[in-house]
């Protein structure tokens, strides 16, 4: 039986919880979640609110690390 994989989706309010103050809890869970086998996914939407806050917070370096780290996906069905 094949292994199963994990998929997240993180929430704009994970993102911003992550950078608006130095190291949190958030931070860790995405950079977790960053380095692990687990699969991240977000749709055009989804992403276009990571870049409006990303721009408001000054936090493109996590930004880009998602976008890499993501699979886009038209729905959010598994």
């Amino acid at each position: 039986m094949p292994a199963r994989s994990s998929r997240y989706l993180l929430d704009n309010t994970v993102f911003i919880a992550a950078v608006k103050r130095k190291w949190t809890k958030s931070t860790e869970l995405i950079y977790h979640l960053l380095n692990s086998p687990a699969e991240l996914f977000a749709n055009e939407l989804l992403i276009f609110e990571y870049e409006k806050y990303a721009k408001t917070l000054s936090t493109y370096e996590l930004l880009a690390y998602l976008k890499e780290s993501s699979n886009p996906s038209e729905s959010f069905s598994g």
